[in-house]
This record gives structure tokens, sequence and C-alpha cells, in this order.
């Protein structure tokens, strides 16, 4: 059996709360389980994030925090985003729609000349075993 990862506590969840009583529903919390889980399956196969495109502006994580971390942070603050991934050569992405629940993940693309473990990481991802 895979272990399920728990997401942190967002910074930018707390500061909605606060500000505005939002708490996370159900779907919400499954979103995080599912991209902090994805987050960790790609860590593992060599490729970390390296920056987020929310349509309008690409911004490259800072070097100097923890990745997984700033991405969520990121993300969970867009309707929809573009991460992209490296591993020091190639720069695969993954497109999440947010409010889309389970199906958080809108799609992904990676180099048809050298898939490997990118391909292998998100063919592989059961987004429906995190719910």
């Amino acid at each position: 059996m895979t272990t399920i990862l728990q997401p942190p506590e967002l910074e930018h969840d707390k500061m909605m709360a606060a500000q505005f009583g939002t708490e996370l529903r159900a779907n919400d919390r499954r979103e995080r389980r599912i991209v902090w889980n994805l987050l960790h399956a790609l860590k593992a196969a060599g490729f970390t994030p390296y920056s987020i495109d929310d349509t309008e502006e690409d911004t490259r994580l800072d070097e100097a925090q923890d990745p997984l971390k700033q991405t969520m942070e990121l993300l969970f603050n867009l309707d929809i985003a573009q991460v992209t991934f490296t591993n020091g050569i190639r720069l695969p992405w993954v497109q999440f729609v947010m409010g889309n629940d389970i199906d958080i993940i809108s799609d992904y693309s990676y180099s048809s000349r050298a898939p490997g473990e990118f391909e292998r990481v998100m063919e592989s991802f059961d987004a429906e075993a995190l719910g």
C-alpha cells in the first residue's frame, strides 16, 4: 500500500481563514493532497519545481526556499497554473486547474526525445487513490 502524504498547512489558507473566515472544503483538501503527493513522486524521480506560469506571468521559484512548499503556496493562490519542472536538463510541465477536485491535473508535457522518468510518474500517478 502506498503512503498518502498529507500536505502542509499553507500560509495562504491561514490568511484566508483569518481575514474572511474561509474554511477549506473537502475537495480543497483533496486537491492539496493530490498536488503534494504528485510533487513528492516527481521529486523522487529527480524532478523539482522550477517555475509557475499563471498564464500572465512566469515566476521562477526562489532557490533558497523549499520548492515543494513554495509551489503549494503559489499554486493554491491561483485558478490555473502550469508548473515547470527540472532535473537539471529537461523542463517538462504539469498544468493544474484549481476547483476541478480529483481532476486538478489538467495536462502535462515532456520532451518526446527522452520521456523517461517523468512520463513514468505521470502515467502511474493515481489521483483517485488520494481521494
